[in-house]
């Protein structure tokens, strides 16, 4: 195929990538809870100049780079919920160049290019391309990684691989500082050097980088290595791999092995082999034994390897013999259609979180709030109580009072949201008898509220509202009811 109708076609695609991430999302849906914690430390940025709250807690080096990426959009642009995924919107984009880069520098450009397709189209990528989560962020880092390695294997010169490296060691860094499993990157390039590389001293460097990264973020890597052997969720995702992108996995089933066996035939091969297995194999790894809870935006930061590998057969096909070419092509071609249920042919206003998998709470928590804060203007010294720690803090401000979270857990109080700890329904009656109004915010998803918690306010308290859902049509209602007292 001729550069120019490549680029073209390359061009087309990226931007209607673009326009399919930003179709609908200037409505400002509401954040999910994840997103409120982002929001909340990119807004205390624009506040003190530092993602620190006013009550002086932090998050330490936890995605202090994504705060600041974040806080750029919500300073300039409104409404913030569409500000705070602007950032993920334009690594949506930068990922569809960088997996035409990588398919072209793996295998030839018309894979790049099919891949890219993919990429750009696929609801997946579109869907974690509007988040103000730093998943997309992520992807792109990966990807960049990878390629930079593959260009630090090809190079001859002795500067250019220094060069490679250090840019290597640096898009690591910035990953590790959008979010801790950016940290499997300088894990995925060490052992690609280890298996690939002469250079004792590279792989030194990657493991010492790696090392004093991770000092910050110990305790949460202490706490992940304790629970392993107890924790298994590779069910999970392969359910996620084979009822809903089954067409993908197959194929990049067949890239695997039969590029597995190209790669000892042609040393040129080994090098794409390694890069787009190792991170799949890592991150399967991690999040399947290691992270004691399935979601899909965890798997999801290596979904383009398995993309540039579904695209592999069609590269490997092109150089077989006429008649086992045809056959090869017509299988890959009919397995890629295949495909087309998982794409978005047409731009759509949202996008459900539970499409795939059933796992993320999507709740009008904009209606809600406003509810509780139109109620609390008239009970001002009431108390408030919920269940999660970041929505008040979002949606009613910083060092709230008569603020108490409902929680199974030690702790008496909550850092984040410096609300009262209330371990169980007995402590949550002497609240009630104790102030002569409140309202209770609760959740139907949370598993830490205690038990009898739900039960207690059906059954004795008043009725506020309930709001089910947050877009018109998605795959379940998650309600949210809201109490209050006296009756």
């Amino acid at each position: 195929m001729k550069k120019k109708i490549t680029y073209a076609l390359l061009t087309i695609f990226t931007l209607l990538g673009f326009y399919w991430r930003l179709a609908g999302l200037r409505q400002g849906y509401s954040f999910w809870t994840d997103e409120n914690h982002v929001a909340i430390f990119a807004r205390a940025i624009l506040r003190r100049q530092t993602p620190v709250l006013d009550n002086g807690y932090n998050t330490g080096l936890y995605q202090y780079l994504w705060y600041w990426l974040t806080a750029l959009p919500m300073a300039l642009i409104s409404p913030p919920e569409f500000a705070a995924r602007l950032p993920a919107v334009f690594f949506g984009l930068a990922t569809i160049l960088m997996v035409y880069l990588l398919g072209r520098e793996f295998f030839d450009p018309l894979s790049g290019l099919l891949a890219s397709f993919l990429a750009a189209f696929l609801r997946i990528e579109i869907l974690w391309s509007r988040q103000a989560r730093p998943y997309q962020a992520l992807q792109f880092f990966l990807l960049l990684a990878a390629f930079l390695l593959l260009r630090y294997s090809k190079s001859p010169n002795r500067r250019q691989k220094i060069a490679y490296f250090a840019g290597f060691l640096l898009t690591a860094v910035l990953a590790s500082l959008c979010h801790g499993l950016g940290l499997l990157i300088f894990l995925d390039g060490f052992l690609f050097l280890l298996l690939t590389s002469p250079s004792l001293s590279l792989i030194a460097a990657t493991g010492v980088a790696t090392i004093l990264l991770s000092l910050p973020f110990h305790k949460l890597l202490l706490a992940i290595l304790a629970k392993l052997g107890q924790t298994n969720n590779l069910f999970y995702y392969r359910v996620l791999l084979t009822h809903h992108y089954l067409p993908l996995t197959i194929l990049a089933g067949l890239g695997f092995f039969w590029l597995g066996y190209q790669s000892f035939r042609q040393p040129k091969l080994r090098a794409p082999f390694l890069l787009l297995t190792i991170p799949l194999v890592i991150q399967t790894l991690v999040v399947s034994l290691a992270l004691g809870q399935p979601f899909v935006r965890y798997f999801y930061i290596t979904f383009p390897f398995l993309i540039l590998l579904a695209v592999s057969p069609f590269f490997l096909a092109q150089h077989l013999v006429p008649p086992k070419r045809f056959l090869a092509l017509s299988l890959v071609s009919l397995l890629l259609l295949a495909t087309l249920p998982q794409l978005a042919l047409r731009p759509q206003k949202y996008y459900s979180l539970n499409r795939d998998m059933q796992e993320i709470p999507e709740v009008d928590w904009q209606k809600i709030y406003a509810l509780v804060k139109a109620w609390r203007q008239s009970h001002p010294q009431a108390p408030l109580v919920v269940n999660w720690n970041d929505l008040p803090v979002w949606y009613l401000g910083e060092n709230l009072s008569h603020l108490y979270l409902l929680r199974s857990a030690p702790a008496s109080y909550d850092p984040l949201s410096g609300a009262k700890i209330l371990h169980s329904t007995n402590e949550l009656k002497k609240l009630i008898h104790q102030y002569p109004a409140g309202l209770i915010v609760l959740d139907s998803w949370d598993d830490r509220v205690p038990a009898g918690v739900r039960q207690y306010c059906r059954q004795n308290l008043h009725h506020e509202a309930e709001v089910r859902q947050l877009f018109p049509r998605q795959p379940r209602p998650w309600p949210v009811n809201i109490y209050s007292w006296p009756l």
